[in-house]
């Protein structure tokens, strides 16, 4: 069974697979490259694993109390000599059982030669030192926060994998295109606008445009009217009449709505409507790092 874990302390997510039956919350260990870390356990996980670590046992033997102390001491000289020194952000790190080895995350622009740190740190601290460098979207799922909605960000709480965003799905959902509204606290485009827009590629080719002129059945009367935006979760639109009254209604009372939705259902099912292409790297937004 697959297992989503977090580092203990660095929050870094990642999988293990084992045969053992593991509870929320339970300390583990697991093996990564560099040596034994502990783990908690998040939950049982049903999709797709993409760092899967090896199932070391329990972490019931480990001091983490000591480990702890340790690697704050350690973290504050790193992030001290990183920033005066280096101008890079290290914001977290994690050691392993034997404390003989500490892995710390850092960003920076570009790439950054830290050979003299960590010749420095291992004369001070008589460890060794690993620095890993991460992208602003990995920082911010290591270290958690509060979105724009109020609520604790995706990429800390479920969202494991970073997918493509681009300012054309905030465009094709009729989203305001100020930064202040679509960016997260990374300082990228939100994650979320992906969440719904495949409900908007489905519904655009059979919809008026934003701004054009159509009919709609008000109180089974037809009436001419000029659609101002529409949400394709709820099935509405936004229109203003001659006399200026703007008001709600259903897609399904758009003249030609449904007879338009039957046919474009039809011709992709039968493979005669193109997928909607993935966004590339040249498009304005992000490319999962």
């Amino acid at each position: 069974m697959t297992y989503l874990v977090k580092t203990l302390f660095s929050s870094r997510p990642g999988f293990v697979e084992t045969d053992a039956q593991l509870n929320r919350g339970q300390l583990i260990l697991v093996r990564k490259e560099f040596g034994e870390v502990p783990v908690e356990v998040v939950g049982v996980w049903r999709y797709n694993a993409a760092e899967v670590w090896e199932y070391g046992g329990a972490a019931d033997h480990v001091d983490l109390h000591a480990m702890q102390s340790e690697l704050d001491d350690c973290l504050g000289y790193l992030k001290r000599e990183g920033r005066e020194r280096l101008q890079i952000s290290i914001f977290a790190a994690e050691s392993t059982v034997d404390r003989q080895t500490i892995q710390a995350y850092f960003v920076a622009e570009g790439r950054v030669d830290f050979r003299d740190l960590v010749r420095d740190f291992q004369r001070k601290f008589g460890k060794r030192l690993r620095l890993w460098q991460v992208g602003v979207r990995d920082r911010s799922q290591m270290v958690g926060g509060v979105g724009v909605c109020g609520k604790e960000l995706c990429c800390h709480s479920f969202l494991k994998n970073f997918e493509s965003v681009t300012v054309n799905m905030a465009k094709d959902q009729g989203l305001l295109l100020s930064p202040e509204k679509i960016t997260g606290v990374c300082g990228r485009l939100l994650c979320c606008l992906r969440y719904e827009y495949h409900w908007y590629c489905e519904i655009a080719p059979v919809l008026p445009d934003s701004g054009s002129r159509c009919v709609v059945y008000k109180d089974g009367q037809p009436k001419e009217v000029r659609l101002i935006t529409r949400n394709a979760v709820l099935g509405e639109a936004y229109v203003s009449d001659e006399q200026g009254t703007m008001f709600w209604v259903d897609f399904e009372d758009i003249a030609g709505f449904k007879e338009k939705l039957e046919e474009f259902r039809k011709k992709k099912q039968q493979g005669q409507v193109p997928a909607q292409p993935e966004p590339s790297d040249d498009e304005e937004g992000w490319m999962g790092e």
